[in-house]
């Protein structure tokens, strides 16, 4: 691929998407909406051949997101040859099946995924939207999984809140993507920097909650309609109403600027002013990951993903906790970058 850090978006988006992929050098996956299930394979094409207009060197994937919501297909249920037809008549370089959601201990569905897939031929990732039980307990013989079929594989994490908030699931990724065959993370957040440090293919951020994990089908589904962005000193995301709330506390605290391209180190107050703030939010938070991004990739090429990582979140887990004490601890620290802390490698014996 082009690049291996993409911004996972619904098809509605395609003209801010655009635009983004211009000015940041970001790839992008696109999501099918539930209420376009029926006609997927238009909505999706017609998202791949927009975006190529203005775009035609553009990293795209296109993810028939059948795996969410109330009647989401599961993982028993074959990947389709069709899909993978659809994505390769629009050109792109790499196909990603419709997969169906894989629970908790759910092997025989996890293997009839991973055996489809391998069927359709080079140039295929096999989509794994997976259980967080999967990373936390069950790691090493999704790794095993994995190796034995021996095609790229796309992780997407269910929580109801963020997966890697939870024990063990930072370093069950950690040990899943040392597997034999390239590994992304999609619908995630920096979490997916996490996952580049530390050898990830690629990785995709979501435009809203709702595509930064998968929610479990029992009526949750993320607030697509309230306004979230990334603090980039935090390494989190947070509502718009809780960043005000707790700006009020110190106007002049550093976690409340950013140095993206688009805000030039200014406060994150001026996505409330701007035109449309949810828009705002999103060409905020992409402008910021691509950012952050571009610091690691040196230390990635150098082979010190991991370190550069840690030293990214003890940086961001001190700011964490002066917000807290800061806001009487209104603002709850994000305990992924503990878990991140902890797993770094020990270095090399001299």
């Amino acid at each position: 691929m082009s690049t291996d850090l993409f911004v996972q978006v619904p098809t509605t988006l395609i003209d801010p998407t655009r635009a983004l992929i211009a000015s940041e050098g970001v790839g992008a996956v696109y999501s099918v909406p539930w209420q376009s299930r029926t006609h997927r394979s238009a909505v999706a094409r017609t998202a791949a051949d927009q975006t190529r207009k203005k775009c035609p060197e553009a990293a795209l994937l296109l993810d028939a997101n059948l795996y969410s919501g109330r009647q989401r297909k599961v993982a028993t249920a074959e990947p389709t040859r069709d899909w993978i037809t659809v994505q390769r008549s629009a050109g792109l370089t790499w196909a990603l099946t419709d997969s169906g959601y894989v629970a908790k201990g759910d092997t025989a569905g996890l293997r009839t995924t991973l055996k489809t897939a391998a069927r359709f031929g080079g140039q295929v990732i096999a989509a794994l939207p997976i259980a967080s039980w999967w990373l936390s307990h069950a790691a090493d013989s999704l790794r095993s999984e994995i190796n034995a079929h021996g095609i790229p594989v796309a992780l997407m994490v269910e929580d109801t809140d963020d997966p890697f908030d939870r024990t063990n699931v930072v370093t069950g990724l950690v040990h899943v993507l040392t597997a034999d065959v390239p590994v992304l993370l999609l619908r995630s957040d920096t979490a997916g920097l996490g996952a580049l440090a530390y050898g990830a293919a690629g990785a995709a951020m979501g435009s809203s909650t709702t595509y930064r994990h998968i929610y479990p089908d029992i009526g949750g589904g993320g607030t697509s309609g309230s306004v979230s962005f990334i603090l980039p000193e935090l390494l989190a995301y947070t509502s718009l109403t809780a960043f005000e709330r707790h700006y009020l506390k110190d106007k002049s605290h550093a976690a409340w600027c950013c140095d993206c391209a688009l805000c030039g180190g200014r406060d994150l107050t001026w996505i409330r002013t701007a035109d449309i703030p949810k828009a705002a939010a999103f060409s905020h938070s992409v402008s910021a990951v691509a950012m952050l991004g571009r610091g690691l990739a040196t230390a990635i090429a150098a082979h010190n993903g991991p370190q550069a990582w840690t030293a990214m979140c003890e940086a961001a887990h001190e700011s964490n906790i002066e917000i807290e004490k800061l806001t009487g601890g209104d603002w709850k620290r994000k305990r992924a970058l503990s878990a991140w802390i902890g797993a770094t490698p020990e270095p090399a014996a001299a």
